[in-house]
């Protein structure tokens, strides 16, 4: 049988001590008549803070990241938004964190081959989706399908491509990557090929060995573009709620208005008929509803990833998907989908795995 090997005793404490404080202590807003939501309080509570200490030793700012969703999930105001925006968050950071200690260096390419599985369901769908057949989605006006994908949305399926591509760029997979740009124009959204372009062009900033590469996709994708109206047709939809937010911003601009509670600030300004649930745009989002502390978390991640590129030199595949995944953030809420999450996610622990060098033949503890 397989043993477990603990983490540390140190940390087998603080668990254990978390359980004791989480058990005993009485949530202050906590209604009475139902004694369920307190209990998932506490629970969560201590499950935060056993993850945010184990995923403190791999990367401070992303454990700095899960303490102040909590915080901000009850403070300055707690709802339902919050506490749903509180789980996603955990759930997200598990996922992180088992990536980082399930995979290796040498197993790597298992999960790097599953994106581009994902993708090239993606594609196929487009594929039958262009020709009007579609066996999952109907469109709603009844005018048969359209090319959206599995993710039913266009722009959502064109940054899942775009954050896959990079997956291509390997030995047997590369002669697909066309196939994939192709895939991201046929779906009529410019997100993902916007994405890729400035991906390209921050690749040649870093590895000036891939300039001509890098370049060759960018005036590929910016040819493509050209065709394409919506480049600036979406920056005007979406300027408005982007000044609104950062108006509303200086009203809370400490704490935030809490973690999730951007749509229920906005439900009330019907922007384009309530369209802008989300910010569509991750760093406005972020800083909208957790404040300067959150911008502070944010910056600080940024500001050690940078610093490992230079130093722990990754692969230039793994940084070129950062970069594709940070410029989609600007326009996009890929973080609010469950499909681009978990691959941004993932690319996110690749990278954590290549910059610290794990041996492939010792376990991860």
């Amino acid at each position: 049988m397989r043993s477990i090997t603990p983490l540390s005793n140190n940390i087998a404490a603080i668990v254990s001590l978390c359980m004791v404080a989480s058990i005993t202590w009485i949530y202050p807003v906590a209604d009475l008549s139902d004694p369920r939501f307190s209990s998932a309080f506490r629970f969560e509570t201590v499950v935060m803070l056993a993850l945010a200490f184990c995923v403190w030793r791999v990367n401070p700012w992303v454990a700095c990241f899960l303490i102040m969703a909590w915080c901000s999930s009850v403070f300055p105001f707690s709802t339902r938004y919050s506490v749903m925006a509180f789980r996603a968050v955990l759930v997200g950071v598990l996922w992180y964190y088992c990536i980082i200690h399930i995979f290796t260096v040498r197993s790597m390419p298992m999960l790097q081959n599953a994106m581009c599985i994902i993708a090239l369901c993606n594609v196929l769908m487009l594929g039958f989706q262009s020709f009007g057949i579609d066996p999952i989605f109907r469109a709603v006006d009844g005018t048969g399908a359209r090319p959206v994908g599995l993710l039913a949305n266009r722009n959502e399926t064109a940054a899942l491509l775009a954050f896959c591509f990079p997956a291509f760029l390997r030995p047997r997979w590369r002669y697909l990557a066309p196939v994939i740009v192709i895939s991201m124009i046929a779906t009529r959204s410019s997100g993902g090929l916007v994405s890729v372009m400035a991906g390209s062009i921050l690749l040649c900033l870093f590895y000036a060995r891939f300039a001509w590469a890098a370049g060759l996709t960018a005036l590929a994708i910016i040819a493509a573009l050209c065709f394409q109206a919506e480049v600036a047709t979406s920056f005007v939809v979406r300027w408005p709620a982007w000044m609104l937010g950062i108006k509303l911003y200086t009203q809370h601009w400490l704490f935030g208005s809490g973690l999730g509670h951007w749509k229920a600030v906005f439900v009330k300004y019907h922007i384009f008929g309530g369209w802008f649930k989300t910010a569509h745009n991750e760093y406005l989002q972020m800083l909208f509803e957790t404040g300067i502390f959150g911008a502070s978390i944010l910056v600080g991640y940024a500001a050690r990833l940078i610093r490992q590129v230079f130093i722990s030199a990754p692969a230039p595949k793994t940084v070129f998907a950062m970069a594709i995944i940070m410029v989609n953030a600007l326009f996009n809420f890929p973080f609010h989908i469950a499909a681009t999450a978990m691959v941004a996610i993932a690319w996110m622990a690749i990278f954590e795995i290549e910059t610290t060098k794990r041996n492939p033949e010792t376990k991860n503890t």
